[in-house]
């Protein structure tokens, strides 16, 4: 599905019981490792396959996250004065 647009109506058909099966593998291989506990040599190839490209999509995600906020400037948010605080001198009081 490299490069494939997918239009917003065709998700569904996209989201099977099998897809969200890998996506919980995946979330959990994320936080645990590997589910067979003896590395990914042991791990079936349908899986490594569907880790890889959800490992991908993920990828891309960030990715554009990162590139839409990298130029954004905060709002509300004066960076601090390089000028040196000036000191009235005079009688005191």
């Amino acid at each position: 599905m490299d490069g494939e647009v997918i239009r917003a109506g065709d998700i569904p058909k996209y989201c099977t019981d099998e897809f969200y099966q890998f996506l919980m593998y995946y979330q959990l291989t994320k936080l645990l490792g590997c589910p067979n506990g003896r590395g990914w040599a042991n791990e079936p190839v349908e899986f490594i396959e569907a880790f890889l490209a959800l490992e991908g999509e993920e990828n891309k995600i960030q990715k554009e996250e990162m590139e839409k906020h990298k130029n954004v400037k905060p709002t509300g948010h004066k960076p601090p004065s390089r000028r040196k605080p000036t000191v009235q001198r005079g009688k005191r009081k």
